[in-house]
């Protein structure tokens, strides 16, 4: 028996699966799609792959090509400089060049602004720092012991009620730190009486805010 997409020999069937009908994976690939195409050389033996001539539509070469559907260029290298993925369209905000589709500015104009924007949000961090050190400065009224302070409380956070760990690493969620109750941004003083024990996570979502639970307290 012969392959029915080139007319070779078939090889020897090992299985008692249904008898093959193409020589190889390519053959057999080809042959169902020339079948679902309805290409006129299907079912003929002996002309497994043919060939159609075409002109690159990018470089202007003459090449061949084994595929059913049509192909305007002769490499990915021709299509990809015919068509690049993201061809420049409009004009930069910043320096009214062209820019690319995606974003607003072009490749060199998108690395000043988020090098101003860096520098920007460095500004404004510094800003709120020195804003903070002035208002401790301004609210220090007597000094705090953090390991008094931890021992005081009997090492469990004022806002959640769970225990805290001096171990963890500073800006973990459950490291030490000192937090005012009635913060510094609302008037509080930084003595011994105005300062909890309070996780880093608890602390940072409770903010420049009150909880009503230490509102009573106060009260």
């Amino acid at each position: 028996m012969t392959c029915k997409q080139c007319g070779g020999p078939l090889p020897p069937q090992k299985s008692r699966g249904p008898k093959r009908a193409t020589c190889s994976d390519r053959c057999r690939t080809m042959y169902s799609r020339y079948k679902r195409l309805g290409h006129p050389t299907w079912g003929t033996p002996g002309h497994p792959y043919p060939m159609v001539a075409a002109t690159c539509a990018y470089c202007g070469i003459v090449f061949e090509h084994g595929r059913w559907k049509a192909r305007n260029y002769c490499s990915r290298l021709c299509a990809g400089k015919a068509a690049p993925r993201w061809p420049n369209q409009g004009e930069c905000q910043r320096c009214h060049g062209p820019r690319s589709v995606r974003g607003l500015y072009c490749s060199a104009c998108r690395v000043a602004v988020e090098k101003d924007m860096r520098a920007r949000d460095h500004a404004a961090h510094r800003i709120r720092m020195y804003a903070r050190l002035e208002r401790l400065r301004a609210a220090r009224a007597a000094p705090v012991n953090r390991r008094a302070l931890y021992e005081r409380d009997g090492g469990r956070c004022g806002i959640c009620g769970r225990k805290v760990n001096l171990h963890h690493p500073a800006h973990h969620p459950l490291s030490f730190v000192v937090d005012h109750i009635v913060p510094l941004a609302l008037g509080g003083l930084h003595t011994p009486e105005n300062v909890q024990t309070a996780h880093w996570g608890c602390n940072n979502r409770k903010s420049a805010k009150i909880p009503n639970s230490q509102l009573r307290m106060i009260g």
